[in-house]
């Protein structure tokens, strides 16, 4: 298998970028150096091929959103062609979790949601110290709460930049963490919806009205409930997996 390398670190434009991958991949003359043309070049790769992405995240800080969809570009190309595979590397901290203390990723999302949960409690407290009898004190300082709140929301913003950014740069088996967790949110919504159909669907009943209705299900129970158990085992072991890569990834 030939390994290329792309340093991501030094490409600050689109067309850097371009540049940069028609040289390393070799590309054709007519390459319009764009995203859709990468696509159609990477699909029509018949050579064990690996891209291998060196500080992805200076890209994420060069290019933005731009960088995001041309890694789920590189992603959806390696799941569809089976010469075309894809590696990041990451060798430094990215520069938005630069004040983030050293922790584990799961950890970060703990605090994240601790934060969470605070703001909506001192959101709570302002409220109940917006306004006060004449004469009498607020029971807590208004002043400091807004300190407290404006301190909590900035970590917030900071923390979840730098879990944004390290689940768009941390691959397994060929995948995004931020597909994993969209595929996940998917299954759960999905088996939701299906398991409150399914169970509107198992309520049969009759009802007499001048004469005896029955009523039945409209779609096969036991085959979606069969449906219901294969996506939940799936949404199991997805879950798992998340969770086993936060643990084991630096933020």
């Amino acid at each position: 298998m030939r390994k290329l390398t792309l340093d991501c670190s030094q490409i600050s434009t689109k067309i850097g970028l371009h540049l940069q991958l028609t040289e390393l991949l070799d590309l054709p003359e007519y390459y319009g150096n764009n995203l859709d043309a990468l696509a159609d070049c990477l699909s029509e790769i018949h050579q064990d091929t690996c891209l291998v992405l060196e500080q992805p995240e200076a890209l994420m800080d060069a290019l933005g959103d731009y960088a995001e969809r041309f890694f789920r570009l590189l992603e959806h190309c390696a799941s569809e062609n089976p010469f075309f595979h894809v590696e990041m590397s990451i060798e430094k901290a990215a520069p938005a979790a630069a004040a983030v203390p050293k922790m584990k990723l799961a950890e970060a999302l703990q605090e994240r949601a601790d934060l969470n949960r605070s703001i909506q409690q001192l959101e709570s407290r302002l409220s109940a110290n917006a306004v006060m009898q004449e004469g009498e004190d607020p029971a807590e300082d208004p002043k400091e709460l807004l300190e407290q709140l404006n301190r909590s929301i900035d970590r917030l913003e900071e923390l979840t930049a730098a879990i944004n950014l390290r689940n768009s740069t941390t691959i397994h088996e060929g995948e995004t963490l931020t597909r994993m967790i969209a595929r996940r949110d998917a299954l759960t919504l999905r088996l939701r919806i299906l398991r409150q159909f399914a169970g509107q669907a198992s309520t049969t009943a009759h009802r007499a009205r001048g004469s005896e209705i029955r009523i039945i299900s409209t779609v096969n129970v036991k085959a979606l409930q069969k449906e219901l158990d294969n996506l939940s085992r799936e949404l199991r072991l997805l879950d798992n997996t998340i969770q086993s890569i936060n643990w084991s990834t630096e933020l």
